[in-house]
């Protein structure tokens, strides 16, 4: 395919306008593409997905194009995840299983190249709570937020090495699908491209029987409308994903995207129960919105593998214990008691009936090379 020139110049008139919705702010004085082969350094160096390349094509059809697909989430499931899940990452030095019900686990750490193959550290639900030092019967909830790195590999080898069906067999509790990245400087193909990998792998997912949380990645105020539509064609799904330990971790992005969250609510009619990944600070704000929710981070564990102890909310000393399971067992207790307590001093709203669509959030001019300009 040859390079195509930037066919618009605004979003208005451009041919990829009823896929995309428009680039937040770039409706008038200049499509998504303005700084192309400039800002980006050339198609031969760019890596994103965009009309200017020769591989543009190839990259739609990889994903069946651009638009929305059907993403088959069947129904008839049902899991009841806690207030607070600790992200356990390894059972090194450690040496009994942590006495925890529920836990959980990193895309990162379960799935990875072994020799010449691609795929789960374990091979049952019994080895994968060995490999991890937890009880037997502990619920596990695999977290698919990851480094780019990793989702890419994942997103390379998971047909060819059968992965969703490995995953299958570890017994999971519920699976959330990958957060593949959206940046705010990218042309608007890009993210639409990670939306619908997004919905592939969802797909896949629940073809091989996982409870699938879907992961809400969200720049603007059409990618809301678009996750009320697809919340609104699967009413039985009450859980839903975001994080909060890349860009939302900064008070003010994460105080917008808690209140588009909250509109989102609103404007499908019924309760949904966010499964929060590291935004613990906002458990309070959050908790004023939903009457159900689950926070995920690894500060306990990774805090007692630096031999630190919870000291006082946001606190962290140096411990003399010696004893990592003690210790994790003792940080992972604080650390939920804390959380616990934000959730139940903040006021409780229920779901409000769908009222007006929101303005669209402040553009920002963070850099893509930044892990903050990731939401």
């Amino acid at each position: 395919m040859k390079h195509l020139p930037v066919f618009a110049a605004s979003c208005a008139t451009c041919g990829l306008l009823p896929e995309c919705g428009g680039q937040r702010g770039q409706q008038t004085i200049g499509g998504c593409f303005v700084g192309c082969g400039t800002a980006c350094g050339g198609p031969e160096k760019c890596d994103w997905v965009c009309p200017l390349k020769a591989d543009f094509v190839d990259r739609v059809r990889e994903v069946g194009g651009l638009s929305t697909g059907s993403t088959l989430i069947p129904t008839g499931q049902t899991v009841n995840l806690p207030r607070y899940l600790p992200m356990i990452r390894h059972a090194s030095s450690r040496a009994m299983p942590l006495d925890v019900a529920a836990v959980a686990l990193s895309i990162e750490d379960v799935v990875k190249h072994r020799g010449q193959s691609y795929s789960t550290v374990a091979s049952s639900a019994s080895g994968i709570r060995e490999q991890f030092g937890l009880r037997h019967d502990a619920e596990v909830l695999l977290v698919s937020v990851a480094r780019d790195r990793v989702l890419e590999r994942f997103w390379a080898y998971r047909r060819k090495w059968f992965v969703p069906r490995q995953l299958k067999e570890l017994g999971l509790t519920a699976i959330t699908v990958p957060n593949f990245s959206s940046f705010l400087d990218a042309p608007r193909p890009h993210s639409l491209w990670n939306r619908r990998r997004m919905e592939i792998a969802a797909a896949e997912f629940a073809a091989n029987g996982l409870f699938v949380v879907p992961h809400l990645n969200s720049l603007q105020e059409d990618d809301w409308r678009h996750w009320q539509v697809f919340l609104g064609a699967h009413d039985h799904l009450t859980y839903v994903a975001k994080e909060f330990q890349t860009g939302l971790r900064h008070r003010d992005r994460g105080e917008r995207a808690i209140a588009d969250l909250a509109r989102l609510q609103d404007r499908v009619g019924r309760a949904l129960h966010p499964v929060i990944v590291g935004g613990a600070a906002f458990a309070a704000q959050l908790a004023r919105h939903f009457t159900a929710l689950t926070f995920v981070d690894s500060q306990p564990f990774m805090k007692a593998v630096k031999r630190r102890r919870a000291a006082a909310p946001g606190r962290w000393e140096r411990s003399e214990l010696t004893n990592l399971d003690q210790l994790l067992a003792l940080n992972i207790q604080a650390h939920q008691a804390h959380i616990v307590r934000e959730i139940t001093r903040a006021s409780v709203r229920p779901p409000a009936t769908p009222r007006r669509r929101a303005s669209p959030p402040r553009a920002s001019g963070a850099r893509r090379s930044s892990w903050a300009n990731r939401l």
